[in-house]
């Protein structure tokens, strides 16, 4: 018999355990080409120069394989991408809200932190990539249980998980593009994301507290303003011609901002210095 915490792993190891399995299955198949490959490149005509690039792009995968492992435990219980929030069905096993909240952040911190030390140590540091162990773990952990934050959080408008998310997002992104670009040194780099996941913590465990007994955030100057806006329209004078018109015009109604909001809130972060600094890269290109 499962205790309740075998039985959260189970359904999440349940629901994606096919995914997982390739995932590792590559793994083991890039370090092992990661530990051919010197003797492979010494004797081609491109020689040892190429080792690095080629490590690279035997570690490109990985980030796919982080972004899906992202996604297993920010849905933990789900079998598809489909499902949105915190699995109501988990919401009945016999544990703490507290526990709900810690052990999936647990588990996925600890996968997450395995696989980016695989590929460091297997992969990249034998071609030649010198990357950094530790801060990069602590930042994965932080850029998971912010996601699960952010999803776990119940919203009565689905909108609204879209204009919190873009800030939050951007703002640990930067800080770990500083960290990378300014050389931090490890402890202190460490430090600060490691200082960030008591936050994370506490708003996923109010999220999960809200969701299960039931209450989400409502926004009711939201809802005030589409009632009056109901109200102020003329009613359709034109009916659907077909129920599959009707269901597009829903579907539109419903999802087609999401994609013209999303652009509208990164477009002022879009790194302009890149199209002054690729200009500067051809001029010099062609004066050469």
């Amino acid at each position: 018999m499962m205790t309740p915490v075998q039985a959260m792993l189970w359904q999440i190891w349940r629901g994606w355990r096919w995914g997982l399995i390739a995932e590792w299955v590559y793994l083991l198949m890039a370090a092992v080409v990661a530990c051919l490959l010197p003797g492979i490149l010494r004797l081609t005509p491109l020689g040892e120069e190429a080792l690095p690039a080629a490590g690279q792009h035997l570690a490109m995968p990985c980030s796919f394989i982080l972004i899906h492992l992202m996604a297993v435990f920010t849905l933990p219980g789900a079998h598809d991408l489909k499902t949105k929030g915190y699995s109501p069905k988990m919401f009945v096993l016999p544990v703490r809200t507290a526990a709900l909240v810690a052990w999936p952040m647990i588990w996925g911190s600890l996968h997450l932190g395995c696989v980016w030390l695989f590929t460091a140590i297997l992969i990249l540091r034998p071609t030649g990539n010198v990357v950094p162990l530790v801060w990069p773990i602590a930042a994965l952990a932080v850029g998971l249980t912010l996601l699960q934050a952010l999803q776990w959080m119940p919203l009565a408008q689905n909108w609204l998980r879209i204009v919190v998310a873009v800030p939050l997002v951007l703002v640990v992104l930067i800080l770990v593009l500083g960290v990378a670009i300014f050389s931090v040194p490890e402890p202190i780099a460490t430090s600060v994301f490691l200082a960030l996941l008591p936050l994370t913590y506490v708003a996923c465990l109010h999220g999960v507290v809200l969701a299960r007994r039931g209450d989400s955030y409502d926004w009711q100057t939201w809802n005030r303003f589409v009632a009056w806006t109901a109200e102020w329209r003329k009613p359709a004078e034109h009916p659907f011609r077909s129920a599959a018109r009707a269901q597009l015009w829903f579907e539109y109604r419903s999802y087609g901002w999401a994609l013209p909001l999303f652009v509208a809130l990164f477009a002022p972060f879009s790194p302009r210095w890149f199209c002054s600094d690729k200009g500067a890269m051809s001029r010099s290109i062609g004066s050469n």
